[in-house]
């Protein structure tokens, strides 16, 4: 005889960190200033990131790979949210943040299926829009550039973090994979069930 769960029981959602990845990351884009200071402290936005992420490495290496990039992104806002440090160092975020959405784009390729196409997109778009709006920068500093390219490329890597935001809610809602487990494979047990004949 079948077994059913209580109706106040839910399906198992081990992806569902990716939900604070998501919302981290959005108070880590704010900048919400007050006679120079940032009301929203990135600082905080990449904690939640960093501990998040760190929490899904059993799911995927890659989580944990990227919660090490956000760690690095908690240590390098820190002076930038004082505005202490060098110039470069907002650059230095920019990179962290490219990256890591790189590598949370590698995880959610393969641990969710439905959601591989869109993640596969975004991990290409996201750098190649970042590498072209850094160009476009500089060449406008030197007079060789234009600034209709300057925002046109802004607005499309803002639509990215977006759509990247979205994805990460959408994934965090996934039942997802069993933590250490192959997705796609059964567990010992259930072989074991299905190998006993029943008494």
């Amino acid at each position: 005889m079948a077994h059913r769960l209580p109706a106040d029981v839910g399906p198992s959602l081990p992806l569902r960190p990716l939900s604070a990845v998501a919302w981290g990351l959005v108070v880590v884009i704010l900048d919400f200033r007050y006679n120079g200071v940032d009301l929203v402290p990135d600082p905080v936005g990449w904690m939640f990131v960093a501990v998040a992420l760190t929490s899904l490495q059993g799911v995927h290496r890659a989580f944990g790979t990227a919660g090490l990039l956000a760690w690095v992104g908690l240590l390098l806002s820190i002076p930038e949210w004082f505005r202490a440090g060098p110039e470069l160092l907002g650059l230095a975020l920019v990179v962290v943040a490219v990256v890591l959405q790189v590598v949370v784009c590698t995880a959610v390729m393969a641990v969710s299926p439905l959601r591989r196409s869109a993640a596969e997109t975004i991990r290409w778009l996201s750098p190649s829009l970042a590498v072209g709006l850094v160009l476009a920068i500089f060449a406008t500093r030197d007079d060789a550039g234009s600034p209709a390219l300057v925002l046109a490329l802004g607005v499309a890597g803002l639509i990215v973090i977006l759509w990247f935001l979205v994805l990460l809610l959408q994934v965090a809602r996934e039942p997802g994979p069993v933590a250490g487990g192959d997705p796609g494979q059964p567990d010992d047990a259930s072989v074991d069930q299905a190998a006993d004949p029943p008494a």
